[in-house]
């Protein structure tokens, strides 16, 4: 009985012992290796398994700019020693990108700067000479007022400097803040070759409003109290132009010397709370006027709350402020409007 049921348990030794040998060898997109450094298994590909991964040192010889699944292979056969039934290949090609390595700090004293990637310019027909003119127009910005500090530290940075020629690259931003988010995806026919997300501290040159000197809480802000100016800004700030900023009130004090931005004014109370207006009633063709009494302070533009004032308790109308005594409201914006 005991050889009996020994015979089983071998088989399912034997069968764990071939599948723990068993491997894959997955094609990177995309590798980054210093000028003149040997191309290995491991640096070029994804080793999953103890047959793969005993073969990380294996060199490959390809061209100088890309390896392909097939000199791979060639490489593989070329130890004579691989089991083909215990390892598989994933991917079609790898591009390589060459890099001069830093040079190191001398010991007096700190080495040379690097050069942020603002001065750096991409080399023409790369991936990277496309970003800037491709996001301005995504932000509907002109590319000379636009700056990208391209961060390409990350793991998807080499992908700037993938060619362009031949292929079609899709480039945009994904959501929208100083460190922009963009995405880069690269095509070559009808198969995707690249896809990697980089970002960038993004800079956009605005006219603005430089104060002359301090603005008090509540001071009407003129012509006489700033100069226009142009200046280097993050994507994210909310400025005013000189022409936005004329006629607003200071909401809280505002130093010498600083650029006015929205929360720093407010527009002018249009209709105070308690003040009686006339609401114009829209809906479709038909306008009715309805006298009102606001029931908080509003600027033109702002939309409040109003309560009839034709008898009706409780009746509360929502209502878009045109200018002093004078509101809109429609049929959407209207609650309980006649």
């Amino acid at each position: 009985m005991t050889r009996i049921l020994a015979i089983p348990f071998l088989w399912l030794a034997s069968v764990a012992g071939v599948s723990s040998a068993e491997g894959t060898v997955t094609l990177r997109t995309v590798v980054r290796v210093e000028a003149g450094a040997a191309l290995t298994l491991g640096t070029v590909a994804v080793l999953e398994g103890a047959e793969a991964t005993a073969l990380a040192g294996v060199v490959i010889e390809g061209r100088a700019d890309a390896v392909t699944i097939e000199e791979v292979r060639d490489a593989i056969d070329g130890t004579g020693s691989v089991n083909w039934g215990r390892l598989s290949l994933v991917g079609s090609r790898c591009r390589v990108v060459r890099v001069v390595p830093s040079v190191p700090a001398r010991a007096e004293g700190p080495g040379p700067r690097r050069p942020t990637a603002e001065a750096r310019e991409h080399r023409a027909g790369s991936v990277g000479s496309l970003v800037l003119p491709r996001i301005a127009e995504a932000l509907e910005i002109p590319s000379e007022r636009l700056r990208l500090d391209l961060e390409e530290s990350g793991a998807d940075g080499s992908i700037l400097e993938l060619a362009t020629a031949g292929r079609t690259i899709d480039i945009r931003p994904v959501g929208a803040s100083d460190r922009l988010p963009i995405g880069i995806t690269v095509y070559e026919g009808d198969r995707l070759i690249a896809r990697g997300m980089v970002r960038a501290r993004a800079m956009v040159e605005r006219e603005v409003c430089v104060s002359r000197g301090p603005i008090a809480r509540g001071e009407r802000i003129g012509a006489e109290t700033f100069v226009a100016e142009r200046r280097w800004l993050p994507l994210s700030a909310r400025v005013l132009a000189p022409g936005e900023a004329i006629g607003r009130i200071a909401r809280s004090r505002i130093g010498a010397d600083e650029v006015i931005s929205l929360q720093d004014a407010a527009l002018p109370v249009a209709i105070g709370k308690g003040d009686q207006a006339v609401i114009h009633c829209i809906s479709g063709s038909v306008i009715l006027k309805l006298r009102a009494r606001a029931m908080s302070d509003g600027a033109a533009g702002d939309v409040i709350e109003f309560t009839g004032l034709d008898g009706k308790k409780g009746r509360v109308i929502r209502a878009r402020v045109e200018g002093p005594g004078v509101a809109i409201a429609t049929t959407e914006g209207a609650d309980g409007a006649p």
